[in-house]
């Protein structure tokens, strides 16, 4: 027989405010000052989350089967869950309220990128359960993405000529488990890095991305997509103050980038292995003695 203790309704700490979410929350996404104030303006008037706001500020039930129908979704994330300013946080990303959601799948997309990686942006900054899930069919029912999607391969790609290392780099984001990285891949060599990011902001792109031309040399050219970290007024002053003549691909053509593209499919293969047992250290030996991409 349970005890009175485990009856009784844990009474969390006071949840800790998160300094310049909405900067954060708008570097990822686009989203202006006021849409933010709209989804503020909408988990004060949605009774759902005001029910789910009582559990974060006044402690959850001992028990998951003990919570209503409307907490039950959020049970597993509990100990993640905070109030700022009027938003509810999940870490760092904010729970969209359900008037919202067709809107912020909208921002999400603006970019008109794949699955993956709008799944990636919102990672970064937006929640809700099944987000996922909401994002796919979205991104299956897009009419421009389709009807681009089946004319890519008739579009004609110009090889990129290069003649020396370090003369063109391209990048790219991708994510592994839980994990962002920043792939950057030299066009003459094939020589790849492929580096842990805390976060997705571009500060935390520049920075590694300096740490590759500090160590390595400037590039001529730099190649990207047209992902918002990559397109930043930080990363057009990056390129300008060191002479970098910075490249982006054509949205609905993303194989104008495609040696970096096929580079993540080859260190997610690389990070497997790791997972499976082997090291990274031995993975950067052996790939590199086979003349194969290396994890820094």
């Amino acid at each position: 027989m349970a005890d009175c203790l485990s009856r009784c309704i844990a009474t969390d700490r006071e949840p800790k405010p998160i300094p310049h979410i909405d900067v954060h929350v708008h570097e990822i996404t686009n989203m202006k000052p006021f849409i933010i104030d709209r989804i503020r303006a909408a988990t004060a008037s949605d009774t759902n989350l005001q029910s789910l706001k009582g559990h974060i500020m006044k402690g959850w039930p001992s028990e998951k089967n003990r919570c209503n129908e409307i907490t039950y979704a959020y049970w597993q994330h509990r100990h993640e869950l905070a109030i700022h300013d009027g938003l509810i946080l999940k870490g760092s990303r904010i729970l969209i309220p359900d008037t919202m959601r067709p809107k912020i799948l909208s921002v999400l997309h603006q970019q008109h990128q794949g699955i993956e990686k709008t799944r990636l942006r919102a990672r970064q900054s937006v929640y809700w359960p099944g987000l996922n899930n909401d994002i796919e069919r979205m991104v299956q029912s897009c009419v421009p993405c389709q009807t681009h999607q089946r004319s890519q391969s008739k579009l004609p790609v110009k090889p990129i000529q290069t003649s020396q290392a370090m003369e063109i780099i391209g990048i790219d984001l991708f994510e592994y488990g839980s994990q962002q990285f920043l792939l950057a891949v030299d066009y003459f060599t094939g020589f790849v890095w492929a580096d842990p990011l805390p976060n997705t902001r571009s500060e935390a792109v520049l920075d590694r991305l300096d740490s590759i031309v500090t160590d390595f040399g400037r590039p001529a050219k730099l190649i990207s997509d047209n992902g918002p970290q990559l397109t930043s007024e930080a990363m057009k002053e990056f390129c300008q103050e060191r002479g970098i003549a910075h490249e982006t691909s054509a949205p609905h053509h993303q194989q104008a980038n495609g040696r970096a593209e096929r580079n993540i499919q080859t260190i997610k293969n690389m990070l497997k292995k790791a997972d499976s047992g082997s090291s990274k250290a031995s993975l950067r030996i052996s790939y590199n003695l086979k003349g194969h991409p290396h994890i820094l």
